[in-house]
Parts: structure tokens; C-alpha cells; sequence
């Protein structure tokens, strides 16, 4: 890996780019709504666009990069997020949108293809390295969600959310030397020049629609969580200064999560019951939240969710290349499991607030997270005793 070191550091700058866009936007509805008169319809779209535009550039990604080349590929969509950066800070309401969009779309592309560049190009070290660039994104995710109200007060809200331009730019000038990476070179020779055939294999392979499962039922909770975490605590009495703290700190929790996970599970033979774990502590995270209005419940949910939620990406990230045969197929199983599971994390805050507004209380959507929570653990354990 140390003749890598450039490949690698380019690796984790462009993981550090992924969420903190994202995340950021969140706590910043309620000064965007203000600033631009957005109504609460048009403010929550900027929540739910990232992750329709995640899933529906999923599924492009893989083939588009068997044509020009992963190296090239990501380059291109690094300047799309750079691009997509400006315009939603500096292009007026309707910028806000489009940039937002097209800022997701070139996060989505490296979402998909970094896993099969771990794959290609480190294969004795994915567990460390996906540790290492998983926990950056939940890192990211944190700080920006932390961070954006203090720098819109301070230097307002488009530099609140164009600051992470800085940090694009670097990855694009660590990156720019590793344009020519490929998946079929010749420290790669095993893999079949058949990119049609190895989306056969992947889509007939049962254990891919295991993993594709865990990663939508998994999304699930952790965006029902992400949108109303801070409203149910809000309900339960919590100041919203404070909930917002602890919001941040469940994110946090996934920190660790997010590494340890990562190499536990590459270095065990079968991972069926770290899989069954992670969807318990999520239905142990759900469970609690029912009494989070005690501090012994908020303490649980904080942890079991926010160290779930790490080590579930983590888990899902791992199973991605130990699953498949190739960096191609990791490329496609990738694809797959990121387009379905941004789709349902895109559907679950939208569901969970219908089922309050029917309910008129917190019981019953916190059951069918609960619900989901279970399913993930079932997908989880088959994910783990499953071979592709």
C-alpha cells in the first residue's frame, strides 16, 4: 500500500467530500425558508433530492465507467460537484435546486465506484481502508451538521454551504494524477472483458439482493432517524438547541462503528451474525427512542443508533467487495445496492410523517421503524451465511 500512498490519500479526500454537502443543508432549512420564502414543501426537497439523484445515478454509474474509465469517471464527476457546489450557493432560489442536484449526482457516481477502486486497487487491505474512508464519512457528516449554523451566522448561509469547495478542490488535485485508473489493467487480469456478463452474475447472485436489501432497510432507519430525531425529542420537551446537540452526538457514535465494523468483518469467515447484530441494536435503538424523554432511553438510542448506523455502511461496504469475484462486479453490486437503498432511505422520512400526521403521535412510526430494523437484521444474517 506505501507505493499507493498518493492513490490512497486521493481515496480518503474524496470520502471526506461525500456527506458534509449533504448533511449541512439540514439544519440551515429553517434560515433558507426565511432568506428565500421557500415553503416547508419546497425546503424539504432539498432534504429528499440528494437522495433520489443518488439512486437514480446509481444505477448509470457502472456502465459509464466500463466506457471511459474509473479513473476518468470520478475525475468528471468531481468537477460536477464542484460545479454543483457554486451554483446552489451563488445561482439565487432556483440555483439552490439545480446545484443541489447536480451536486448529488457527482457525489452519487463516487459513492458507487470508490468501494470497486478499494477492490481493484487495494484487495489486501479493504477492510482498513474502508474502515478508514466510511468513518470519514460519517466524521464529515457530523461536523458539517454541527458546524453550518455557526458559519451561516457568522459568514451566512451560502458560504455556509460553499465552503466545502476548499476540500473538493484538493481532492481534485490529488486525484487529477489517477485519471487513467482502470478496472481491467494488469494488476487486474483475472477480470473478463464481458462488463454485460458480470451484471448477469451480480443481478442472479442471491446474496446481492441480500446485501441490496440490508442497505435499503438499513437506509430506512437511519434516514427516518437523520429527519425526525430531533423533532420527536423536540416533542418529548427538549429544547430544539439541545436536541440538535444530540443529534450530533448519535452521528458521532458512528464513528467507531464505521471502523471497527469494517475490519471485524473482513477478518471473520462468516459474517451472518454481525450482520443479525446490527439490525438488532437498530431495533434496540427504535425500542428506546419510545422512552427517549428519560435520559437512560436517550443515552441508548443515541448509541445503539449512532453506532448502527456507522457500522451498517461499514458492514454493507466490505460485503460489497468480499462478494464479489472482480472490481466490476463490486462496481455493479455497488450500483445496485446504493440505487435501491437511496430510494427507500428517499421514501422512509416522507412515510414515517405520513403515519404521524394519520397517528397524531410517535408510537406507531417508531413501531414500523422497529419493524424495518427487524427485516434488516433478517437480510443481515442472510447476507453473511450466503455465498455469491
Amino acid at each position: 500500500m506505501k507505493k499507493n500512498t498518493s492513490l490512497v490519500i486521493s481515496i480518503l479526500l474524496i470520502a471526506a467530500c461525500l456527506r458534509g454537502p449533504v448533511t449541512g443543508i439540514g439544519p440551515l432549512i429553517t434560515t433558507l425558508q426565511a432568506d428565500l420564502g421557500l415553503s416547508a414543501a419546497a425546503a424539504g426537497m432539498l432534504t429528499t433530492l440528494p437522495l433520489l439523484t443518488f439512486a437514480a445515478i446509481s444505477f448509470a454509474t457502472s456502465p459509464i465507467s466500463r466506457k471511459i474509465g474509473a479513473g476518468r469517471t470520478m475525475l468528471i464527476s468531481l468537477i460536477v460537484l464542484l460545479a454543483g457546489l457554486v451554483i446552489r450557493s451563488f445561482a439565487g432560489t432556483v440555483g439552490l435546486f439545480a446545484g443541489t442536484v447536480i451536486m448529488s449526482v457527482g457525489i452519487g457516481v463516487n459513492n458507487v465506484l470508490l468501494p470497486a477502486v478499494i477492490k481493484a486497487k487495494f484487495p489486501e487491505h479493504i477492510g482498513i481502508l474502508t474502515g478508514v474512508y466510511t468513518t470519514l464519512l460519517a466524521g464529515f457528516a457530523s461536523l458539517s451538521t454541527g458546524t453550518s449554523i455557526p458559519l451561516a451566522l457568522i459568514f451566512g448561509w451560502r458560504i455556509a454551504l460553499a465552503v466545502w469547495i476548499v476540500l473538493v478542490v484538493f481532492a481534485l488535485i490529488f486525484w487529477i494524477p489517477d485519471v487513467n485508473l482502470k478496472f481491467d489493467d494488469k494488476e487486474n487480469s483475472s477480470i473478463s472483458a464481458d462488463g454485460a456478463g458480470r451484471n448477469r452474475s451480480v443481478l442472479r447472485s442471491p446474496v446481492s439482493w441480500w446485501i441490496t436489501l440490508f442497505m435499503g432497510f438499513q437506509s430506512m432507519v437511519f434516514y427516518f432517524t437523520v429527519a425526525w430525531f430531533a423533532t420527536i425529542l423536540q416533542g418529548y420537551g427538549y429544547t430544539p438547541a439541545a436536541s440538535g446537540l444530540y443529534n450530533m452526538l448519535m452521528m458521532l457514535c458512528g464513528l467507531p462503528g464505521s471502523f471497527i465494523m469494517s475490519v471485524v468483518t473482513s477478518k471473520t469467515r462468516h459474517q451472518s451474525l454481525w450482520g443479525a447484530i446490527l439490525g438488532i441494536l437498530y431495533l434496540i435503538g427504535s425500542v428506546t427512542l419510545m422512552f427517549a424523554y428519560h435520559p437512560a432511553g436517550l443515552v441508548a438510542t443515541i448509541v445503539t443508533n449512532g453506532f448502527g448506523s456507522g457500522a451498517s455502511l461499514s458492514f454493507t461496504m466490505v460485503l460489497i467487495n468480499m462478494r464479489t469475484k472482480n472490481p466490476q462486479e463490486a462496481a455493479s453490486l455497488s450500483a445496485l445496492a446504493q440505487g435501491v437503498g437511496y430510494v427507500l432511505a428517499a421514501i422512509s422520512p416522507v412515510l414515517i410523517g405520513r403515519i404521524f400526521d394519520s397517528a397524531g403521535s410517535w408510537t406507531i412510526p417508531i413501531v414500523v421503524a422497529a419493524a424495518f430494523s427487524a427485516v434488516t437484521a433478517v437480510c443481515g444474517w442472510l447476507s453473511g451465511t450466503k455465498k455469491a
